[in-house]
């Protein structure tokens, strides 16, 4: 399912742009997956010009665009307070470049942006439902997904918010709780 869902997703961005760059940040839950799925793309798009796919096997991930430097980590070794200076020294010629830096991390799947010196640092939430693991631990993140615009020229140009309950019907995830969540209210 993971894979058609991310191919339709390249699909649809190649539609609106001339160039999609594809990063699997690695995470903590399973390391593999995304070793393989960075593999898998880059050789499933291989003879795509349009594509490009970093299947670096590192932790921190950069790209630029125009004067804008777009950096990012899954958020379990370096936080929203402290990421931006390993990301800063890993990709320090890039950065030195950028007249805007910004970083993405997500991990523990709850909005929370920090302006440093260096660069704005957003950790974002997940569009999953919560799993037995994450509703037995009482933790309470909102569900959204963010569509971020950044312009070669003047780094972030617009925003928008998406959450599950914007897209009722046959695409609502068959955990989303919400039997359960009516009996607690």
């Amino acid at each position: 399912m993971i894979i058609r869902t991310v191919r339709r997703v390249i699909d649809m961005l190649l539609q609106k742009h001339r160039h999609v760059h594809i990063i699997m940040a690695q995470g903590n839950h399973d390391p593999a997956s995304s070793a393989w799925l960075r593999e898998m793309l880059a050789a499933m798009y291989e003879n795509e010009p349009r594509i490009t796919v970093d299947n670096s096997p590192s932790l921190y991930y950069a790209y630029e665009w125009g004067s804008t430097a777009i950096f990012a980590h899954h958020g379990h070794k370096r936080g929203v307070n402290n990421v931006d200076a390993t990301l800063a020294g890993k990709f320090r010629e890039m950065y030195g470049r950028s007249k805007y830096a910004y970083a993405h991390i997500d991990h523990l799947h709850s909005d929370e942006g920090r302006k440093s010196g260096l660069m704005y640092v957003e950790r974002h939430e997940t569009l999953a439902a919560p799993d037995a693991y994450a509703a037995g631990g009482g933790w309470l993140s909102g569900r959204s997904a963010k569509i971020i615009t950044y312009s070669k020229l003047h780094g972030e140009v617009s925003r928008l918010t998406l959450r599950p309950e914007m897209v009722p019907g046959k695409y609502a995830a068959a955990n989303d709780n919400a039997d359960s969540q009516r009996a607690a209210a």
